[in-house]
């Protein structure tokens, strides 16, 4: 019942005891009125004091939404202006998207690392829809195996592997979608679930080490970038005759509106740049 309607209510009770008062003589009545009056009061006191925190709680509800509503808010310190001068490595990546798109995200991760996999689970499907699949984006990934990840090398081996046959992607979201089983070992059997694959030659690329240098390359860009774990992001255009990205850096496993403002961003300073 809203507060209103039962103050009304208490009111009406008291009005009724009032008149009851007026038509009964007895003391022992008149007391017993009284006494039922001054809980009435405390009853209407107490009401107001729900009434007054209820209206604190939605002014706090209201504060909450807008710090929510405002990208520019969220884990400001995680976002670093970047200059990213390409030194090659990420040409033998997997990527989706036009190689000639507007802006290049590239994406620093580990399979085993549960914040990568947070990452992949809110935002990926949402970045390929908005940004990728309608050519305004091109998405690199680079390895990033954490240290003390035992299983992080194993599994960005078997995306590779997976790659030769064409499968690199089907075997990425695989591996994020069954991350438990990459970090309890059993990442090979994974391959049995991936389509049209030569298991003979999967089986021999899988227990090899030749795909460890292009994994370490990854690294050592990522560090260069100022990557101090995974998952991390560039997000920049290129910008110049050097082949130079002009953009950010974000440290984290960040909401998908902020990836997506500093994207936005970045395809407006394009915009800019070309109407110049």
């Amino acid at each position: 019942m809203p507060v209103k309607m039962y103050r009304l209510l208490l009111i009406f009770q008291a009005c009724a005891l009032i008149l009851s008062l007026q038509a009964c003589g007895s003391d022992s009545v008149q007391e017993r009125v009284h006494a039922e009056i001054s809980d009435l009061r405390s009853e209407v006191l107490a009401l107001r004091q729900v009434q007054h925190e209820v209206q604190s709680l939605k002014t706090d509800v209201a504060a909450i939404r807008a710090q929510l509503a405002t990208p520019k808010s969220t884990a400001v310190s995680a976002v670093v202006a970047k200059t990213w001068r390409p030194d090659g490595s990420h040409l033998d990546d997997p990527f989706l998207g036009p190689k000639q798109a507007p802006l290049v995200l590239m994406a620093f991760s580990d399979y085993q690392c549960k914040p990568c996999k947070s990452f992949f689970d809110a935002s990926f499907d949402a970045l390929a829809n908005e940004f990728i699949d309608t050519g305004k984006l091109r998405f690199i990934f680079r390895d990033f195996p954490l240290e003390g990840n035992g299983e992080a090398v194993k599994a960005a081996t078997f995306a590779h592997c997976a790659g030769e046959q064409g499968s690199y992607w089907q075997a990425y979201s695989l591996l994020f979608e069954k991350q438990a089983q990459v970090i309890d070992g059993n990442i090979e059997s994974l391959s049995e679930e991936l389509d049209g694959i030569d298991a003979k030659q999967f089986a021999k690329c899988n227990s090899g080490t030749v795909y460890n240098k292009e994994i370490a390359a990854d690294i050592e860009e990522g560090i260069r970038l100022g990557a101090q774990g995974a998952p991390a992001f560039f997000i920049g255009r290129r910008e110049g005759e050097n082949g130079e990205f002009q953009g950010v850096f974000i440290r984290g496993a960040q909401p998908y509106e902020l990836l997506r403002f500093e994207v936005l961003k970045q395809l407006k300073a394009q915009e800019s740049a070309k109407a110049n």
